[in-house]
């Protein structure tokens, strides 16, 4: 199998106690079999710890007040400390990569809900593309190469130097969406979602205020936004139909975080788009609820032509 990574991929680095949004908190973290066998075999004093902030049954971390058991009072990981990072579950080693897998070639990126590596994404200057990290030749399925074939036309439909808004028009006009965007509709389905943060809650609502500004001098980490969701999620398409459902899920969200910047009533600029676009990941990308449930969202409103 053929792999590819990145051009951003080796400039991250996990920022540890420096995050003001822990991968540690608010998630339920599933531990691997491989794992459980490996701290059952534990021993000595860190013994006890594992047992008692462990569900072998459920095969997941016993959070505390929402924080996994062995963040420490620091903001450190107390297994890592204890028994070094090869203790981590698949998991947490993984986290924030993702990998986009095909016939014969496996993707893998960062996901924007770790704020680091949406700071790396979204500042990045020059486009993302793959690099292929070994000699190995694609043998890909003919619908795979229909999929990346397709990906690549609309990513070049995304130019950085160019307003967001216009990118965003010529994708939907080349895949022949003409409804038109419903913010309060769509407020009041992402309302109807699991919710990670309730802060979260309030930037929802900002949906129906029209803008108070646009943030023209962002096009640069919008644009960024948006080549992030063509290559995240046209890649797992499942048929013809589903590679537009995820075409304008990625048009779609990009609008949302763009529309919920441009009403911040603030002057953070930069940092808002940052913090928005990594919440969004956070609330609708790492829940696998919600995003089935956005994809269906999506899927109607492809069907209605809404």
């Amino acid at each position: 199998m053929s792999e590819y990574v990145f051009n951003y991929y080796k400039s991250f680095k996990c920022i540890a106690n420096k995050c003001k949004h822990s991968c540690c908190e608010k998630w339920q973290i599933t531990i691997d079999k491989k794992s459980i066998k490996k701290y059952k075999k534990v021993k000595g004093d860190f013994k006890s710890a594992l047992n008692s902030a462990i569900d072998f049954k459920t095969r997941s971390f016993n959070l505390l007040n929402g924080k996994c058991p062995f963040l420490n009072k620091d903001n450190l990981c107390e297994l890592i400390i204890s028994l070094g990072e090869d203790s981590l579950c698949s998991t947490c080693a993984i986290h924030p990569r993702f990998k986009n897998f095909f016939r014969g070639r496996v993707e893998t990126g960062l996901g924007i809900s770790c704020e680091e590596a949406c700071r790396i994404i979204l500042t990045q200057k020059e486009k993302q593309v793959l690099i292929k990290t070994d000699n190995k030749k694609d043998k890909l399925s003919k619908f795979d190469s229909e999929v990346l074939l397709y990906r690549e036309e609309i990513l070049n439909c995304i130019d950085l130097n160019k307003s967001v808004n216009e990118n965003l028009n010529q994708i939907l006009n080349k895949v022949n969406f003409n409804g038109k965007i419903n913010y309060k509709k769509i407020a009041d389905f992402l309302t109807k979602l699991e919710r990670l943060d309730n802060n979260w809650e309030e930037k929802i609502k900002l949906l129906e205020n029209e803008p108070t500004k646009k943030n023209e001098e962002y096009n640069l980490p919008f644009n960024q936004l948006l080549s992030y969701f063509v290559y995240r999620h046209i890649s797992c398409a499942i048929d013809r139909v589903d590679l537009k459902t995820k075409t304008i899920f990625s048009v779609i969200s990009t609008l949302i975080i763009k529309r919920i910047c441009d009403n911040l009533n603030n002057n953070e600029g930069l940092k808002s788009v940052l913090e928005t676009a990594r919440a969004f990941s956070a609330e609708i990308e790492y829940s696998d609820v919600n995003l089935i449930e956005f994809y269906k969202f999506i899927e109607r409103l492809v069907n209605l032509g809404e």
